[in-house]
Formats: structure tokens, C-alpha cells, sequence
């Protein structure tokens, strides 16, 4: 790794001072876990303010799928109930009652409905939330009133912005 990206790492407190002796520089294993730590997040597309939160403890490391999906820009690529189904390891019955809770909406409709890939994310972390014991119709029920408010206050803003626009 390069010295000026170590030195820029240091500038913006992803990366702590090394001991110094003299003109020489001492780096500590700390040092080589955490630019490992850095570089694995930047691979998985984290930026440099979101990568400094994790690495001070402002996020935890089962957030990352979370910010992930909320920081990562949408992908074009799209699959099918099917495909989804088979990325996600959950099965197509499950996946259509997410459907009717109004959690899984396709992006393209015609003969096959097609789903964003960014739900594989929203789903992996419905998952994790059941694996850590929260029940699956609470949690449905809940993700349902959380996408409704945020539905309604996003048609809020719109109807806002678009009478602010015309005065």
C-alpha cells in the first residue's frame, strides 16, 4: 500500500498515528487489521464517512447489510420470483406473502413480474431478524407499517415540493 494513501487514511482518522523513532515508522498489527478492515469495506462499496462510523463504533458490524442497501446505488438488474427465490434461499410461497404485505413490489411488470436485486439485501436482513428470534408475523406486520409511512411521507414531499413549484 502506499505511503500517501496510509498518510490519507491518517488525515481523515480511519487509521491512528504509527510509533515513531526518529525517522522511522512502527505499525502495529492494529494498524494492518484495520487497513484490512478499511479495504474490505471499500471493496463492498462503502464510502471513506460511512467506513471512519463503522470503524469507531457508531455502526455495528451487523448494520452492514443494512447501509448497504440504503447507500448502495439502485442496480438495474432485475430477476425473477424464481431467481429471487433461489439467490435468497427463501422459498417462492414466502416470497409471494411479502408480495401481498406490499414488501416485495416488481419494478417490471408484463407476463413475469421482475424484482430489483437490492431486495436480496432487504431480505437477507428480514432473515437475520429471524434469526435472532424476532417472529416472522410481527415482522411482516411491522416492515408493512414501516413501508406505509414511508410511502405516505414520500407522496407528502412530492405534493409539497410540487405546490411550492408553483407559487
Amino acid at each position: 500500500m502506499a505511503v500517501d494513501t496510509i498518510r490519507f487514511y491518517q488525515g481523515k482518522g480511519l487509521l491512528d498515528a504509527p510509533r515513531r523513532e526518529g525517522r522511522v515508522t512502527w505499525y502495529a498489527e492494529s494498524h494492518l487489521e484495520r487497513l484490512g478492515r478499511i479495504r474490505e469495506l471499500q471493496r463492498r462499496g462503502f464510502t471513506l464517512t460511512v467506513i471512519r462510523r463503522f470503524l469507531e463504533g457508531e455502526l455495528e458490524p451487523s448494520d452492514e447489510s443494512l447501509v448497504a442497501a440504503v447507500t448502495r446505488p439502485s442496480s438495474p438488474q432485475t430477476l425473477t420470483l424464481d431467481e429471487l427465490a433461489e439467490r435468497s434461499g427463501v422459498a417462492v410461497p414466502l416470497l409471494k406473502n411479502l408480495g401481498q404485505a406490499g414488501l416485495l413490489v416488481p419494478v417490471e411488470g408484463g407476463d413475469v413480474p421482475l424484482y430489483p436485486t437490492d431486495d436480496l439485501d432487504a431480505i437477507a436482513a428480514g432473515m437475520k431478524l429471524i434469526a435472532a428470534g424476532v417472529p416472522l408475523g410481527p415482522l411482516i406486520e411491522l416492515a408493512s407499517e414501516y413501508a406505509d409511512a414511508t410511502d405516505r411521507v414520500a407522496r407528502n414531499r412530492a405534493a409539497r415540493e410540487h405546490i411550492e413549484k408553483k407559487s
